[in-house]
């Protein structure tokens, strides 16, 4: 991606959809835009918003459009993007004047779009401001689809494949609560690092000010809102993470034995949680090399210790010839669970993707099996509410090898105060 300059937040926002449409991560195709154009903190929070936005409410937003227009299956992106985000606006964002988003997509339509769509924008536009009141009520949607399952694609933006996926493997109520929460913001989790004395402070005024939402033992936090965040983490006192997996992380500590080997570490979050609570003999691999070099810059964020980082496929032969006592895979996987954080990926999901990770799993979990030492540990997390990777998963296992033993098994109940989804077993090597 070639860097740009003189952006404003909206045109920003628009070119990310673009290239996320185009199969590029969200998260990371947003912060390229951001590092690279001049944006103050706020219109940086607007970029943000919009893009969360769009992928959260997609199928929403441009329902609403095809209730406005006719000839709607003949309009292209270039137009449909700048719209949805108009539409997002309009409904969503109270504290922008609907004259100001009308005009500024309406005239970024006749300058990069097509002049002949002005018309059509505006008169668009311009009426759903008049009806905005209809458009935010579930009965518009309600009274606009064919059924509840429909209702369900469009409201909570959620494609057919992986709705039917859902329904098949939950009840009505189970699910409903699912897709609310699957439109919602994530809490803002932070891992306070209890290795810095700075963090006796900060833990000391979260207490005084119980302004948090959540609060797991007495570093891990969730909030709506958490004011310098970014500064606070930048000086190592605290990382941003899920809330929901650092419990997880927590159910499992009294479980593992060193040394441990965390297997698709990734960027490092669950082993700095260890690290954090002294458990320091810990080797970390993944396929992924930017994400090991990431990995290394966190741990210096957070001064802790260095541990062994190396490449490794745990699909394929292990590189090690010292087998750990705990392996770790948080394996890769649909990602159903945390589609508040990662709305993108629902759009990308098929069957052929689905059936490639279920032999990554399987692969990762069987020579992890088979290199562990008698009584060794093997911790096997996943991001997803998708039984065929969670329980199935482990029971298939089970039945596999027979000197297995479950310790336990961390489920998640859709309908609690959570927002993300984690599936955990833990399992020993007789």
């Amino acid at each position: 991606m070639k860097p740009l300059k003189d952006l404003s937040s909206r045109e920003l926002s628009i070119k990310v959809i673009k290239e996320i449409e185009n199969g590029r991560a969200l998260q990371e195709t947003l912060d390229h835009y951001l590092n690279k154009n001049k944006l103050n903190s706020s219109d940086k929070a607007l970029a943000t918003n919009l893009v969360y936005g769009y992928f959260r409410l997609k199928n929403r937003l441009l329902f609403v459009l095809k209730n406005r227009i006719r000839q709607f299956k003949k309009l292209p992106n270039r137009f449909l993007h700048p719209m949805c985000l108009a539409v997002y606006e309009i409904l969503y964002l109270d504290r922008i004047p609907d004259y100001a988003t009308v005009n500024f997509y309406v005239e970024y339509i006749k300058k990069n779009v097509d002049k002949k769509l002005v018309g059509l924008s505006n008169g668009v536009l311009r009426n759903i401001c008049r009806e905005k009141n209809s458009y935010l009520h579930k009965d518009f949607y309600k009274n606009n689809t064919k059924n509840e399952i429909e209702f369900f694609e469009v409201y909570y933006s959620i494609p057919q494949k992986i709705l039917e996926l859902l329904l098949n493997q939950y009840t009505i109520k189970q699910a409903r609560c699912f897709l609310e929460k699957s439109i919602d913001r994530p809490y803002i989790g932070i891992r306070i690092n209890k290795k810095l004395v700075e963090a006796v402070k900060l833990i000391e005024n979260l207490e005084l000010e119980k302004k948090y939402i959540l609060k797991h033992e007495t570093r891990i936090y969730g909030f709506d809102q958490f004011e310098d965040v970014d500064k606070l983490e930048q000086r190592g006192i605290l990382s941003k993470k899920s809330f929901e997996s650092q419990i997880i992380l927590q159910q499992i500590k009294c479980f593992v034995k060193e040394p441990i080997w965390d297997i698709c570490a990734g960027i490092g979050g669950k082993l700095t949680y260890f690290l954090e609570e002294d458990i320091c003999d810990i080797w970390a691999s993944d396929v992924d090399f930017k994400k090991l070099i990431y990995l290394k810059k966190e741990l210096l964020r957070l001064k802790l210790k260095e541990i062994l980082v190396f490449l490794a496929d745990g699909t394929k032969n292990f590189p090690l010839k010292k087998a750990p006592n705990t392996i770790i895979l948080d394996v890769p996987c649909t990602g159903f669970g945390v589609l508040s954080r990662r709305p993108d990926i629902k759009y990308r999901f098929n069957e052929k993707r689905l059936k490639d990770l279920l032999q990554i799993q399987k692969r990762l979990l069987e020579n992890s099996i088979e290199f562990l030492p008698a009584g060794g540990i093997l911790v096997y997390i996943t991001c997803t509410w998708n039984k065929m990777e969670n329980g199935d998963m482990i029971e298939g296992i089970l039945g596999k090898y027979d000197y297995l033993n479950l310790l336990k098994e961390i489920d998640f109940d859709f309908c609690s105060k959570y927002r993300e989804f984690f599936y955990c077993a833990v399992l020993k090597k007789q």
